[in-house]
């Protein structure tokens, strides 16, 4: 048998070549798992949205006849985002008694997602342009346009340091406003979901200083 056993400099030089290889695949496969991570959560809210409006178009604004004036019985689908825990929650409000105030017990949770471990809803310092666009300047906040008090805020479903959105009897953004959720993750990696007026979203990665729409 004409067979040879590696030698030592030869067994180091496989090594060496394995560990360079290691070297640059290791934190590149990191990097891509970071970002399916993050894009993975931004799916999950685009979602919530769809399912938000799909329960709000099965409501509608009540009459009541009674022996004083006509009452309207006030029926709502909140999307909720709550920072501490990561979860997306959509609440429907049946206003039971009719006294256009909202309390525990008028509440249901409908549906309840968190975010993927590891991302979070915030917006990094290096994001300078407003959510899914490429011109603008960068926005107060890590949530823009969520209302933060009145409607559902301080019940035991969204409490408060919750924001959220109303959603009307046509799945469309009770009161009008363009609005945007920031949501990053390890390795510095964003992205933003849109929800414009009519209720219509977009998913969008910040990559080299600009917003590429990918959803």
């Amino acid at each position: 048998m004409n067979g040879r056993a590696f030698s030592l400099l030869e067994l180091l030089m496989v090594i060496c070549i394995i560990s360079v290889l290691s070297g640059i695949a290791i934190p590149a496969f990191i990097a891509q798992l970071n970002r399916a991570t993050v894009e993975e959560s931004g799916r999950w809210l685009q979602e919530a949205v769809k399912a938000a409006q799909i329960e709000a178009q099965k409501r509608t604004f009540v009459a009541i006849s009674s022996a004083a004036p006509t009452v309207f019985a006030k029926q709502a689908v909140y999307l909720s985002l709550h920072p501490d825990s990561g979860s997306i929650r959509i609440t429907a409000w049946q206003d039971s008694n009719h006294d256009a105030r909202i309390t525990d017990n008028e509440l249901t949770l409908l549906q309840e997602v968190s975010l993927k471990a590891g991302t979070t809803f915030t917006l990094p310092a290096e994001i300078n342009k407003v959510a899914c666009g490429n011109t603008g300047n960068r926005p107060g906040g890590s949530i823009v346009n969520f209302s933060t008090s009145g409607g559902p805020i301080g019940t035991t479903l969204v409490p408060l340091g919750t924001s959220y959105v109303a959603f009307d009897g046509g799945g469309a953004i009770d009161g009008l406003r363009y609005n945007a959720v920031y949501i990053s993750g390890r390795g510095g990696d964003t992205c933003a979901v849109t929800i414009n007026p009519l209720g219509l979203t977009a998913l969008c990665r910040w990559n080299n200083g600009k917003w590429l729409k990918i959803r």
